[in-house]
């Protein structure tokens, strides 16, 4: 096996353990804003709407809670699987389509109050993204495309030059957080393998040790 392909496994097993490890706190902060968004807002005239908005918003968090839990209980061996990681993404991207088909679904009824809080909320859900998805750049990337993109070119279409302004500051604000996820990407990578490389440092000289003591026993 060659150091990179060496590498290459220990980024990504290493990389699986912190999306998951992280997992949870995500989780739990996404319900508690969907719950918060959804039941501030809601009237007669979107009560349905937005309780099935929640409701599918909640089974998909339950399930990647269940998802996690199972990640947690499986054996060393089988959580570096490549399978985890495909499910974990499978489940952040739907988050993050829902929260985008919230803004885009529910745009047309929005009072100043929901769009300001609308607009907060995905902020702040893409901003902790690059931090809790940071093991992932692909991940993280995507998550804050699809949640802050949709709403920002739909702003942008808006005869009101401040959701103009708004829409562009939304396209602005997703540039910065994929440049931002590329940079905590490559510090992780660099942590991962520096960590590594102290391992390997360690181990050597706990061996040198070894022999050099053997070598005075003989003496």
């Amino acid at each position: 096996m060659t150091i990179n392909t060496e590498h290459s496994r220990l980024y990504k097993s290493e990389s699986v353990k912190l999306l998951y490890n992280n997992s949870l706190p995500g989780i739990l902060i996404t319900f508690i804003a969907s719950t918060a968004l959804a039941f501030t807002f809601i009237d007669n005239n979107n009560f349905y709407a937005k309780i099935t908005w929640w409701l599918i918003m909640a089974l998909v968090l339950a399930i990647r809670v269940i998802d996690t839990h199972m990640w947690i209980k499986s054996d060393a061996e089988c959580k570096d699987r490549k399978d985890w990681v495909v499910r974990f993404s499978i489940g952040c991207l739907i988050t993050a389509m829902l929260w985008s088909a919230y803004a885009v679904t529910f745009y047309p009824q929005f009072t100043i109050e929901e769009l300001s809080s609308t607009n907060v909320i995905l902020a702040a859900m893409a901003g902790g993204a690059t931090s809790i998805l940071s093991a992932s750049f692909l991940l993280s990337a995507l998550y804050n495309i699809i949640i802050l993109m949709p709403m920002s070119v739909l702003l942008m279409l808006q005869p009101e030059q401040y959701k103009i302004n708004l829409g562009g500051l939304g396209v602005c604000f997703t540039l910065i957080m994929i440049i931002s996820s590329a940079r905590s990407a490559n510090y992780i990578k660099e942590a991962i393998l520096l960590r590594y490389r102290n391992k390997k440092l360690v181990s050597s000289m706990e061996e040198t040790i070894r022999e050099r003591t053997q070598e005075v026993y003989v003496i």
